[in-house]
C-alpha cells in the first residue's frame, strides 16, 4: 500500500514540505515522481469537465505521460514496473476524478506501465463507487481493445457534449456510448 515519505502542512496552493517522516527507506526501488496539474478552478468557463477540451486534455495527457515514463534518474533503475497515483489535480485545483483517472489510465498505456490508483483522499475519504465505476469502465476498455487514441477521441466528444447542452450526463456513460 501506499506509505507516508514526508511530512507537510497548509493544504491546497499554501502546502510546504516540512520534512521526511522516514528516515531510512530503500529509495533503489522507488522514486518521487511530481507533476502538474492544469489549475482548472482558476479557469473562467461553467464546462464540468474541462480537462476534456482537446487543448487541455492534450497537455494533462502529455505531462502525465512524461511522469509515467521511465527514466533513469541519477544512475537509478528506469524499469519500475507500476506508477502509484490517486486523485491528481482533483483537490485544490478542481479537476474532474473520472476525466483526471482516465487521463492517467492513457499515461501508464501509452508509457507501458502498471497503474495502481489510490482512492485516498483524505484518511477516511474512500469512495468504493467511484472505484467500482472506474474498474468496470476499464474492463469495458479493455474488452473492447480500444485504444489511447479512440479514448481521447471520445473524451473530446463527450467532454463538449457535457459542456455544451448536457452538464448532467454522465462521463463515463457517454463515453461509453461514444464508444459502442
Amino acid at each position: 500500500g501506499a506509505r507516508r515519505v514526508g511530512i507537510h502542512a497548509g493544504t491546497g496552493r499554501n502546502v510546504v514540505f516540512v520534512e521526511p517522516c522516514l528516515k531510512s527507506f530503500d529509495w533503489s526501488t522507488r522514486c518521487i515522481v511530481a507533476i502538474d496539474a492544469l489549475e482548472l478552478d482558476c479557469i473562467d468557463s461553467a464546462c464540468p469537465v474541462k480537462e476534456c477540451q482537446a487543448d487541455n486534455l492534450t497537455r494533462e495527457l502529455n505531462k502525465a505521460y512524461c511522469g509515467f515514463s521511465p527514466l533513469p534518474v541519477g544512475g537509478g533503475n528506469p524499469n519500475f514496473s507500476s506508477i502509484a497515483t490517486g486523485h491528481w489535480g482533483c483537490g485544490a485545483f478542481g479537476g474532474h476524478r473520472y476525466a483526471k483517472a482516465l487521463i492517467q489510465v492513457m499515461a501508464a498505456a501509452m508509457a507501458r506501465t502498471n497503474l495502481v490508483f489510490h482512492d485516498i483522499q483524505g484518511a477516511l475519504d474512500r469512495d468504493p463507487v467511484f472505484m467500482h465505476s472506474l474498474q468496470d469502465f476499464i474492463s469495458f476498455l479493455v474488452q473492447q481493445e480500444i485504444t489511447v487514441g479512440m479514448l481521447f477521441g471520445s473524451m473530446v466528444k463527450a467532454g463538449e457534449k457535457l459542456c455544451q447542452s448536457q452538464p448532467n450526463l454522465n462521463l463515463l456513460q457517454t463515453i461509453e456510448l461514444l464508444l459502442s
